[in-house]
């Protein structure tokens, strides 16, 4: 808010556009794993992901921090559409529902234990240098 001069309200916004990029991603996501490959598509978007999202801490103007953030929302969904898929291959089915329910659960214990743990992190790394 402070380093844009936006208001809450907009700050808000590069939250709200990563989620609408987790939202629209896997409607390309899902038909690229099925023609291509599952691996293909980890292979472009996981590093695509990386880079937007420090793209998202190098930018210079909100605007491009709203595309980066919204970019990065895109390239992170394929691993949560086709990691059902990859799970089906990798397990027997005996064991195909213990480990698809730790799928399933470790995106919500992320944040979880994120909400304790990172504010110790970041209020180190935050005292001695800046958010970005």
């Amino acid at each position: 808010m402070v380093v844009f001069k936006v208001s809450e309200v907009a700050a808000l916004l590069s939250f709200s556009l990563f989620l609408l990029g987790l939202s629209f991603g896997p409607i390309l996501a899902a038909p690229l794993s099925e023609s291509f490959s599952r691996t293909a598509t980890y292979t472009i978007s996981m590093p695509l992901f990386a880079i937007f999202t420090l793209s998202s801490g190098w930018a210079q103007t909100f605007g491009a921090l709203m595309a980066c953030r919204l970019l990065a929302g895109i390239f992170a969904s394929p691993p949560l559409v086709v990691g059902a898929g990859t799970n089906a291959d990798l397990w027997k089915p005996e064991s195909r529902a213990s480990m698809t329910t730790f799928f399933a659960l470790y995106p919500c214990l992320g944040p979880a234990s994120g909400s304790v743990i990172h504010p110790l992190i970041g209020g180190f790394a935050v005292a001695n240098k800046c958010w970005r």
